[in-house]
């Protein structure tokens, strides 16, 4: 099955074809923009989940942020996909903080109550302050 950006990428070239300007694309690492579109995916996905105008996000920032972090665990098989997971923590951590008001709004929703995707000594938090 071809990729999106691949299938994108065959009609770009087409066209620069026709044009007889081929060569501008020829300096492009398939390989290279496939890993890159590989390990944004998840990003993508977190990004429309969390901008819902009509429906409440609030207690899905902890999901999607352990989501993440998960995704920031990939064996690195060479400096590229090191670099990704290396930058991409780094990211995370500073971009996409989970505060306590993210924990009280998983605490306040019915499905999540029991708080299973906490840590014992921040449960006991969150229902202290709840």
């Amino acid at each position: 099955m071809m990729s999106c950006f691949m299938k994108i990428f065959s009609e770009v070239n087409n066209i620069f074809k026709v044009k007889g300007q081929e060569q501008k694309l020829k300096d492009i690492d398939i390989t290279v923009v496939n890993i890159f579109m590989d390990f944004q995916a998840p990003y993508s996905e977190v990004t429309k989940s969390l901008e819902g105008e009509k429906y409440p996000t609030m207690h899905h920032v902890h999901q999607w942020h352990a989501k993440l972090k998960r995704c920031m665990i990939i064996i690195p098989t060479d400096c590229l996909t090191r670099f990704l997971e290396i930058r991409g923590s780094r990211g995370l951590d500073e971009k996409f903080q989970v505060t306590l008001l993210h924990k009280l709004a998983l605490f306040f929703n019915p499905k999540f109550r029991i708080l299973n995707a906490l840590r014992e000594t921040e449960r006991l938090h969150v229902m202290d302050m709840a």
